[in-house]
């Protein structure tokens, strides 16, 4: 087995363990005679994307406290750290990257894919430190590369050393953004594949060879996305809507002035404003709309392509040796749901 599945199978694994021995559950269970859980538990991510600024709006918060329902924020650093609260059930949502989804997909883990935050384009991408001798991807064979392992940095940066020619001869080291940005300032790593905003601390003294926008144009899409526990989700379906219902609200911010969405945001993460600018034209948000069509959710009666993408994420993962088994296309087809982005724009009158 290799370091990838052990990490990820033991994480969720052993999750799973201790809440059935008492130590997780989800405080959004129904309560007997209750309509809707008191709490609701978001897993979230310090992203420039339309869920920052649906919390900062209050734009969830509106919706479900109209139903009497709290709301809790609970921030993690990479998506794998979010596979394992969904697997407790300690927290209803989440947002993760689309080879975090399909990892926790394959493994078992019943989610619903709900939302698009974002396609991910230049906001991710391989950087090498200035004076390395680092000129071209294929100047890493022989070198450590880091990166967060089972996230979509990962896979891209598996893809770009691949179509390099070098994948076997490259040290993959498991590294979150913050900690990324420790060593690379320590001096200890010199090449590292990661998202902003620890992507612009490298750029500050380092070079980008290559970023997802390089593969995007060739046909690999990855995403940020908006998943649900399937549990949740059936017992609350109009609340789900809700919460889409608040996304593409933040969404028609940023449609409406990128400039406003851009202080928002800034304000938010403490970022410069012209950093976070960099960031919201390195990723593309879509409308629901665009979210509805075949290239990607498709619609309820008409599924598009989003089960064949994370299908075709799940076979690279299966070669890499990263999980054991893909599971068949109907799977995924069974993840990907579209209901709740048609429930949210008929609560928006669109």
């Amino acid at each position: 087995m290799s370091y990838l599945k052990k990490l990820v199978s033991l994480g969720i694994m052993s999750v799973l363990f201790f809440s059935f021995v008492g130590c997780g559950g989800s405080s959004s269970s129904k309560s007997e005679g209750a309509k809707y859980p008191e709490v609701v538990n978001i897993g979230t991510q310090k992203l420039v994307e339309d869920e920052m600024l649906a919390i900062h709006e209050g734009f969830i918060e509106k919706y479900f406290s109209e139903k009497g329902v709290k709301v809790n924020f609970v921030n993690f650093d990479a998506g794998s750290d979010v596979n394992v609260a969904l697997a407790s059930g300690s927290i209803d949502f989440g947002n993760v990257g689309s080879v975090p989804l399909a990892t926790a997909a394959s493994l078992g883990l019943d989610l619903k894919l709900i939302w698009l935050h974002a396609l991910i384009a230049e906001s991710e991408a391989l950087c090498v430190k200035d004076g390395s001798g680092i000129k071209e991807v294929k100047d890493l064979a022989g070198k450590t590369l880091a990166t967060p392992v089972a996230s979509t940095s990962h896979l891209t940066a598996l893809k770009v050393l691949e179509e390099a020619g070098i994948k076997d001869q490259v040290t993959i080291l498991d590294m979150k953004p913050a900690d990324i940005v420790a060593a690379w300032s320590r001096g200890d790593i010199e090449a590292a594949y990661v998202w902003q905003p620890a992507l612009g601390e490298l750029t500050k003294d380092g070079t980008i060879l290559k970023s997802t926008a390089d593969l995007l144009a060739l046909g690999t899409v990855t995403a940020d996305t908006g998943v649900v526990r399937t549990e949740f989700a059936e017992a609350y379906p109009d609340l789900v809507a809700c919460y889409v219902a608040a996304m593409i609200e933040a969404g028609d911010v940023y449609r409406n002035s990128v400039d406003d969405a851009a202080n928002i945001l800034a304000s938010q993460l403490n970022l410069s404003k012209e950093v976070t600018l960099s960031q919201i034209n390195g990723n593309k948000w879509l409308s629901p709309e665009e979210q509805l069509t075949a290239t990607f959710f498709g619609t309820s009666e008409n599924l598009g392509n989003l089960p064949v993408i994370l299908k075709e994420t799940a076979d690279f993962l299966r070669d890499q040796e990263a999980i054991e088994t893909s599971p068949e296309l109907d799977y995924f087809e069974s993840v990907v749901d579209p209901s709740y982005i048609e429930e949210a724009i008929k609560i928006l009158g669109r």
